[in-house]
Parts: C-alpha cells; sequence; structure tokens
C-alpha cells in the first residue's frame, strides 16, 4: 500500500511539474520543437515591463485562436531579470487553468517559454576531483538541505544516517530546509517537527526519527515520535513558536507570497539558502562548501574524512557503497543527481 502511495505521489509531482511547462494542445511542446524561442516583429528599441508583457499576450491569444481555441490570459507579475523580463500568466483554455512562467527579451523580439540558467555541470563520482573538495577542518561541519517529502533529500539521508552514527560527535551535523515548498502543507509542518525535534532533543535523537520516519514507518510521524519517546507536547509548542516568529500559517493563507503562485516560502534557513545559493533538495555543504557526491553511506563518508585536517579511525571503517533508493522505504538504486528543485 505505502508503495502504490508513493508511487502515486511521485506521478502527481511529475504530472505538476510538467504541466507549467506547455498549455492546452500542446502549445509549448510546439514553440520548443520550434527552436525553444520565438521570434516577434521588430520593436523599435526596449519596452518598458508592462508593454512587452501585454506583448507576450496578445501573441498568445493569437497563438490560440490560431489553434481552434479560446483563452483566458491574465496578468499576475512581471519581473526584470535584467536581460529579460519574468512574466507570470493564469491561462485559461480548454475547461482548463494553470499557472505559467514565460520570459521575454527586453526590445520585444523574443519568447521564450522556458529559462534554464546555465550552470557548470557536476559529474558525480565517490569523492569529487581535488579542486572541488571542502577545506579542511578538525571537525567538520556537515549540513544537509532538503525537503522533507523530497524522495531525493530522502535518498540523501537514508546515506548519511549510517556516516554520522559512525562519525557521532567528531562532526559538528545540522538538518537544514530548502527554503520553499514543493510537496505540500504536510511538508510544512513535517519541516518544522523535524527542526523541532533536532533542537530540542539533538542529532542522535533526529537520526532515530529520520530512520523511522523514512524507513521502517514510513510517512508516520506521530507513530515515531511515541515509538521513540518524543515528547509530543514539547514538539508541539515548538511547533506553535516557529509558526508564530516566522508567520507561517500567514504564508500558506495567501498564495500571492508563493513562488510562481506555486511554491510557499518556507523562511526557517532562508539566510543560509542565500548564503550557499542552494537550488534545491538535497544540497549537501561540508565545511562551508557545497559538494556533491554519490548517495552511498562510503561515498559520503569518504568525502567528510576527507575533509578532517586529521581524519580519525573510524574513517577506516568501510560502508555499503551501493547508493540508497530515492523516497520512503527501503532499498537500493543509482548513482543520480537528480533533486527536487
Amino acid at each position: 500500500m505505502a508503495r502504490k502511495k508513493r508511487e502515486k505521489v511521485e506521478k502527481a509531482e511529475m504530472k505538476n511539474k510538467i504541466k507549467p511547462e506547455y498549455v492546452a494542445l500542446g502549445l509549448l511542446a510546439v514553440v520548443i520543437l520550434a527552436g525553444a524561442f520565438v521570434f516577434f516583429s521588430q520593436s523599435g528599441g526596449t519596452l518598458d515591463a508592462a508593454t512587452a508583457a501585454e506583448k507576450l499576450i496578445s501573441w498568445l491569444k493569437d497563438y490560440f485562436r490560431a489553434s481552434g481555441l479560446s483563452a483566458d490570459i491574465q496578468l499576475k507579475g512581471v519581473k526584470d531579470l535584467g536581460s529579460v523580463y519574468e512574466v507570470n500568466l493564469l491561462i485559461t483554455a480548454g475547461g482548463q487553468s494553470q499557472m505559467v512562467t514565460y520570459y521575454i527579451s527586453k526590445d520585444g523580439q523574443y519568447f521564450f517559454p522556458i529559462g534554464i540558467k546555465l550552470e557548470p555541470i557536476e559529474v558525480e563520482s565517490p569523492v569529487q576531483p581535488q579542486q572541488n573538495l571542502p577545506p579542511k577542518s578538525d571537525r567538520p561541519t556537515v549540513e544537509l538541505f532538503v525537503m522533507s517529502y523530497c524522495p531525493y533529500g530522502m535518498q540523501m539521508e537514508k546515506a548519511l544516517i549510517p556516516v554520522l552514527r559512525l562519525l557521532g560527535d567528531k562532526v559538528d551535523f545540522q538538518l537544514r530546509f530548502v527554503n520553499y515548498i514543493m510537496h505540500g502543507e504536510k511538508e510544512v509542518w513535517e519541516n518544522i517537527r523535524q527542526y523541532c525535534i533536532q533542537r530540542e532533543y539533538g542529532t542522535e535523537k533526529l537520526l532515530d526519527y529520520l530512520e523511522c520516519f523514512v524507513i521502517t514507518n514510513p510517512d508516520n510521524p506521530d507513530a515515531c515520535m511515541e515509538e521513540l519517546n518524543i515528547d509530543k507536547n514539547v514538539i508541539e509548542a515548538c511547533i506553535q513558536e516557529i509558526n508564530q516568529e516566522y508567520n507561517i500559517a500567514g504564508i500558506l493563507a495567501d498564495p500571492s507570497t508563493w513562488i510562481a503562485g506555486r511554491y510557499p516560502p518556507f523562511p526557517l534557513d532562508d539566510q543560509k539558502n542565500v548564503e550557499y545559493g542552494v537550488r534545491g533538495s538535497p544540497t549537501l555543504v561540508i565545511n562551508g562548501t557545497v559538494v556533491s557526491v554519490t548517495r552511498s553511506p562510503e561515498a559520503i563518508k569518504q568525502l567528510i574524512c576527507a575533509a578532517f585536517t586529521n581524519p580519525p579511525p573510524e574513517c577506516e571503517t568501510p560502508l555499503d557503497s551501493t547508493p540508497t533508493s530515492p523516497g520512503f522505504g527501503e532499498g537500493t538504486g543509482t548513482a543520480t543527481a537528480a533533486q527536487c528543485g
């Protein structure tokens, strides 16, 4: 039953993730096949944001009409990104409504259905090349940024737990959270629950809880807390404190604050997200350096041990070199750099 539930959730997530990339009758499929951008007529100079957005809306309406469809298109926001304008629209066509984000050049000549920032591509290996290794310290800091219901975040957690148990207090570990939510309201409160368990009970109890929540008793926080003698009242008081401090309920109730109208911000570790340039779940940071590594206990152990000035004897203990599986439950997977985000 748990596996079927996970598969259903993952299919729904994939469907939601893909839908913004096209609209009724495959609009973006046609556009992308045409070359990933559309050439408009000459504009005669730089347009202001509102004029560029209206030009895009007019073109989209014409496109729908040419396809035999009537579309209602509402402008929900426009942002100056420097070289282009980001335009957020609510499109209703064929009985379906969808929030989408498009881009248009400032001269009004080019429409980009998707925006991809060109970043260096990292190739995974058990330990990164020397220039990508984190700096050394006597007691390495290890920070893992996740979304609590991200299957790839869980994959990294499952691989990291045995490493942290092996090294114990020889490393300074903090579980942190990506500064936006992709898996619904339950992820908001689960993020805060895990934060509170870490704050109130420490790393060992957090690892026990994560192992229960992710592996042994999937997606059953109440049962895990009861099994581990975690006082529900203590955690609930902490959750309410965080709720008030960061206005969590207010954020959830106001979709106008959400990213692209879809993803609520999650502010607990926002400053750290900005500092490290966190872009998704999982993101692993060792001694202040974002690193990439195969999601197996042995590969992660090697990378953390490389960050010690003088590695402890525990670093000689071999761990499982098989990558863990994404999502809830036990199992093995394959090397992947996939993220939620």
